[in-house]
Formats: structure tokens, C-alpha cells, sequence
């Protein structure tokens, strides 16, 4: 068996070899056919395919997370498209809420977490390691609802309050014929469904009924977990909007995302500038970049101005450690959030999330750099 090189594979292997693909160079050239005396008039040139970038030295790494169901598609997507990227890396999410993450990132039993709110002090102060708290991606909570014959729906602030605490309880109550006129709504029960489970959607949507309304504050508060007064619990995001498809006359709160996927019928809201919004990513990346980041990166606004603003969103928040106690473990989840943070973004609006404001990455850029190896 002959190992010949033309002059063309030659100087092409050459130029590979520089960049490390030693294995691809060699199998090149061997059992190359012996060089035609003819002349080669063919234009064909085959191009190597790049070798897979390789992290943590090839060493088979499995990264687990946990946490918020809101950014759950997003960082599935991203999850295999890094993989691709490199190929001894798995990272795997599991959805079981922003509670449920925060308690799973407390007790060190994943690599990383994720919550639509923020740590408490408390919460940071029991997490030995140290805690990054990194707003990857963001997003809104919609008013979803299922009435076939209506495709548009208009909600003044005290509209969507008063069926949330259960006040409105009718389709055809004045108030929403009031806000949608020349609409038919049907003589029907409204049916809430809402999350039952510790929930950042939950929370979001709570701190904004909260900051426009003394009356659900001072009735209802804001947090994870909300006492209804009606309506029907149940537990994820996904069940939330299978239960809106499933039932005619339904309306329960969802991640924008969520109601996009499933082709649910979204409403208008009025925003704090007196405007009925309709909930797009450029609504939601305008509100957004009037959020401003803290040192900690923990920034809320419940109720954002703007006249282009819809008026619930939020940031989500990707939970590292500082200190990690495996060298491999702290590079794949820098490489992975760097990437996450540059590359990563482009996923976002297809999938029903916000772009990243710039100065909200620079930001975040800062903070990267201080995961380490314990």
C-alpha cells in the first residue's frame, strides 16, 4: 500500500496540521491512489470538516441543572447545541419550577439552578460555595384564554385585576365589554387556572398586580405561591397551557414562550402608559432594557415605563456557583454561559424569549469571570 500526497493535499494538510488535527491530517494521505500522469483538469476541492471543539481536556462531562419552567425550551435548545459543539459535554435541565431549582441549587445537588426571581440574602447566605445569579434571558407572563369566536381581547388594568381575584367571574361582564366594544362574549364562566406550584411566573405576575394595586397587595400579596379565590390549580407551565387548550372559556397565566408554542389566543394589556399592549418580543426587549442591573445582577421592575412596553416582564436567572470543586466542572459551565450569553441569544425569539439588551451582557460578562475552582 503506497502513502502518496498530491502537492495541493500537501499544502492543505500542512496548513490543518498547524491547528491540531493531527488525526485528520494523517488519514489524509493514507492509501491515497498513486499520482495519474495525466493532467487533472477537475476543479473539486474537498474541504475537512472542522474537528469538534474539545472542553475539559475530552474528559466525558455530564453538567445537571434544575429550576424555573419558563426558560426550560430555551435551555434545552441550548443544551444541545453545545453538545454539538463539543462533544464529550451533556447538559441536562429538569423544569421543576423556581422554587423546587432554588432549594436543588441550596442543597448542591445540581451544577447549576434557575429562577424567574431572585435569591433573597438568606438564600444566598446559605449557598457555601457562593452564588452567581445571571439573567441569561427574559420574557413575559401573558393572560392566555380559550373563546373560539373571539381572537382579540382587550384588558384595562382593573379588568384583568378583578378576574384574577376572582371579582369578574362572567365573559360578558361589563367591564370587558367595556374595554372590547362591538365584541360578543359569551354569557359563560370565566375559568381561571393558575399555577398551584412555587412558581417564579407566579411571582412575576404577583409583583406587578401587586405594584399598580394597593387592593390585591393588601389582599393577596406577592409570591411564589398565591391564595386564590378561584379557579383551578395546577402544577408546570405546560400543564397550565394544556388546560387552557383542553377547556372553552378558560384564562390562566403562562409564559409568553409557552402560549406561543401552543398556539394559545394572547390578550392585550394596558400598559402603565395607558396603552392596550399586545405581548411581542419587541414589547418585551423594550420593557426590558428599562430594567436597570444591580451589582448582583438581581434587577425587577414590576410595572416598566413606556408607551411600547408590555407591562409584565421579567428577567430569568441562571444559578452558578462560585467556587466549583472540580476544575472540568467550573470550565464547561464558563464556556457554556459565555456561549449561552454570545451565541446562544440568536434561539431566543423564535422559542418566545427576549434578546439580551448589550448592556445587560456586558454586565454579565463581568460576572463570569469570577466562577472558579474551589
Amino acid at each position: 500500500m503506497s502513502l502518496r500526497c498530491s502537492r495541493r493535499q500537501v499544502i492543505s494538510l500542512f496548513g490543518y496540521l498547524s491547528s491540531g488535527a493531527i488525526g485528520f491530517g494523517l488519514s489524509a494521505c493514507t492509501n491515497a491512489p498513486p499520482v495519474s500522469t495525466t493532467t487533472d483538469t477537475s476543479t473539486s476541492v474537498i474541504t475537512p470538516t472542522p474537528p469538534v471543539s474539545i472542553l475539559a481536556g475530552g474528559k466525558e462531562i455530564v453538567i445537571s441543572g434544575a429550576g424555573a419552567g419558563f426558560p426550560a425550551p430555551l435551555y434545552q435548545k441550548w443544551a444541545i447545541k453545545f453538545s454539538k459543539l463539543h462533544s464529550n459535554v451533556r447538559i441536562t435541565y429538569q423544569p421543576v419550577g423556581s422554587g423546587a431549582g432554588i432549594k436543588q441549587f441550596i442543597a448542591g445537588t445540581v451544577d447549576f439552578g434557575a429562577t424567574d426571581i431572585p435569591l433573597t440574602d438568606s438564600e444566598i447566605a446559605k449557598v457555601g460555595r457562593g452564588a452567581l445569579m445571571l439573567p441569561l434571558t427574559g420574557g413575559s407572563v401573558v393572560l392566555a384564554y380559550n373563546l373560539p369566536n373571539v381572537s382579540s381581547l382587550r384588558l384595562s388594568r382593573a379588568t384583568y385585576i378583578n378576574i384574577l381575584s376572582g371579582k369578574i367571574r362572567n365573559w360578558n361582564d361589563a367591564a370587558i365589554l367595556a374595554d372590547n366594544p362591538n365584541v360578543e362574549f359569551p354569557n359563560s364562566e370565566i375559568k381561571l387556572i393558575y399555577r398551584a406550584d412555587a412558581s417564579g411566573t407566579t411571582a412575576a405576575l404577583s409583583q406587578h398586580l401587586s405594584a399598580v394595586s394597593k387592593e390585591w397587595q393588601n389582599t393577596f400579596g406577592a409570591g411564589q405561591m398565591i391564595k386564590w379565590r378561584t379557579g383551578t390549580g395546577v402544577i408546570g407551565s405546560e400543564a397550565v397551557s394544556a388546560q387552557i387548550q383542553q377547556n372553552v372559556g378558560s384564562m390562566g397565566y403562562v409564559e409568553y414562550g409557552y402560549a406561543l408554542r401552543n398556539n394559545l389566543a394572547m390578550a392585550q394589556l394596558q400598559n402603565r402608559a395607558g396603552r392596550f399592549t399586545a405581548p411581542t418580543p419587541a414589547t418585551q426587549t423594550n420593557a426590558l432594557a428599562r430594567i436597570r442591573l444591580p451589582a448582583n445582577l438581581a434587577g425587577i421592575d414590576p410595572d416598566p415605563l413606556g408607551d411600547d412596553s408590555y407591562p409584565i416582564v421579567s428577567y430569568s436567572w441562571l444559578l452558578v456557583y462560585q467556587n466549583y470543586p472540580s476544575a472540568e466542572t467550573a470550565e464547561v459551565i464558563k464556556a457554556f454561559v459565555a456561549w449561552a450569553l454570545e451565541q446562544g441569544q440568536e434561539f431566543s425569539p423564535a422559542l418566545g424569549y427576549s434578546a439580551l439588551p448589550r448592556e445587560a451582557i456586558s454586565q454579565i460578562q463581568s460576572a463570569i469571570a469570577q466562577i472558579r475552582v474551589a
